[in-house]
């Protein structure tokens, strides 16, 4: 069996978490975008990578989700471009009126 010095690059990294309490306001909904945003950029930064999409999902306490994925021109771990990505994919996942319960975050199609 091969010894292998490092490991593969990740291909997809992801940050989560549930709301605490559930909420159908957007701008909660919005800063819980941001905060799992902040937390992903760590972990590219920590892994070296960068995204070249980005997605959300989010759970609503009456069992549905919503989703959302927006490309990159570029594969980037910068706040400002990967926020304006994740506003267009929480635009597609919000649910209007829908109690949102949790929310996934994913960089996928990680380049070096």
């Amino acid at each position: 069996m091969p010894l292998h010095a490092g490991r593969p690059l990740h291909k997809i990294l992801s940050r989560a978490g549930s709301f605490g309490d559930s909420t159908s306001d957007p701008a909660v909904i919005y800063a819980w975008l941001v905060r799992n945003l902040e937390r992903l950029i760590e972990e590219l930064e920590f892994h070296e990578v960068k995204a070249g999409r980005l997605a959300v999902r989010v759970a609503y306490k009456d069992g549905r989700a919503g989703e959302g994925r927006s490309s990159l021109e570029s594969p980037s771990d910068r706040f400002d471009t990967l926020l304006d990505a994740g506003r267009a994919c929480l635009r597609m996942a919000w649910i209007p009126r829908a109690t949102a319960t949790r929310m996934h975050i994913f960089a996928e199609r990680l380049s070096p």
